[in-house]
């Protein structure tokens, strides 16, 4: 090989020894950030009617707050309350593992995490990142109505039927509502990727898990097995997968119950999420490629020598 071949070869072998690896670093949003004051709770209310939402992390959370009737919001809010007993919309903002997810997946009591609530919720990722899981659980609200059929402030029924699995049915004029004639009852959430932000265009994968399931056949929960294939309503904070959602720049959520009334579901619309994991891009070369550049390096002065100690002297 002459000295311009071996030159050449060395030099492509540089390009490619030094050509970036796209490696993934990794960001949590745990709502840490937002400084709530103890035992509380922010739902948009500014005093004012707003649909300005909120954001953690880089993210965006979507909320709309209405002044009207006493105030009413949708999208999210987020949380630092303990409350797993309460029942009633009063405790709407409670998460029923009794606070927030700790990185190992137990209970941090007194720890924030945000609070959903309705189909419409929805979060903007940040640029360049990549949805890759989430903790998830009940807002004790739901969970109570669910596994109690209790679902007012005094203790009693009011807008759900019964508790699941107990094949209950309201039947009187002007209303008329049932829960699985089966007792076969489930309440499930649907996180949908969206390759536009707010949660529109078109889809890029989606995961579904169950909150509540008193299904007989459970052979679709991939959680099924934690509860030992038992009839749960979930009340712990459970780690979810969202590679699925792919390249996604926003996720929308979609709700959906066996307890369904002339107006729609009587289920508590609400749900429970932490320690949202995004991964971003990064290109830097790996060790093993700045090794193959410095033997490279080194290979090409060696040569450069050679020649210089082979030429002739004047």
């Amino acid at each position: 090989m002459n000295h311009a071949t071996l030159t050449l070869s060395l030099v492509c072998l540089s390009f490619f020894a030094v050509h970036p690896q796209t490696l993934r670093a990794e960001i949590v949003i745990d709502f840490e950030d937002l400084g709530l004051a103890s035992s509380s709770f922010y739902n948009g209310n500014t005093g004012v009617t707003n649909n300005d939402g909120w954001s953690s992390g880089g993210a965006f959370f979507n909320n709309s707050f209405n002044s009207s009737f006493g105030g009413f919001w949708s999208g999210w809010s987020y949380s630092n309350i303990t409350n797993s007993t309460t029942t009633g919309p009063q405790n709407q903002y409670a998460s029923f593992p009794g606070g927030g997810s700790a990185l190992d997946g137990g209970v941090d009591v007194g720890g924030t995490y945000a609070i959903g609530f309705g189909d419409g919720a929805f979060v903007n990722l940040p640029d360049n990142t990549l949805a890759k899981s989430l903790r998830l659980s009940n807002a004790t609200y739901t969970a109570l109505a669910i596994r109690d059929g209790i679902d007012t402030n005094n203790g009693s029924i009011g807008f759900v039927t019964g508790a699941f699995g107990s094949m209950a049915s309201i039947d009187s004029p002007g209303y008329q509502a049932a829960l699985d004639p089966n007792g076969n009852d489930f309440y499930r959430i649907t996180i949908t990727g969206k390759d536009a932000l707010n949660g529109l265009g078109s889809d890029t994968g989606s995961v579904t898990r169950y909150l509540a399931d008193y299904r007989d056949d459970k052979s679709d929960n991939v959680d099924a097995g934690l509860f030992s294939g038992a009839d749960y309503v979930l009340n712990q904070w459970l780690d979810v997968d969202l590679r699925l959602l792919g390249t996604a720049r926003s996720f929308s959520i979609g709700l959906e119950t066996t307890d369904i009334g002339t107006f729609g579901p009587n289920t508590p619309s609400f749900f429970a999420v932490d320690n949202l994991v995004l991964s971003t891009a990064s290109a830097v070369p790996e060790p093993s490629s700045l090794a193959l550049v410095t033997v490279a390096g080194v290979t090409i002065a060696w040569r450069r020598r050679r020649r210089q100690n082979t030429s002739p002297k004047c």
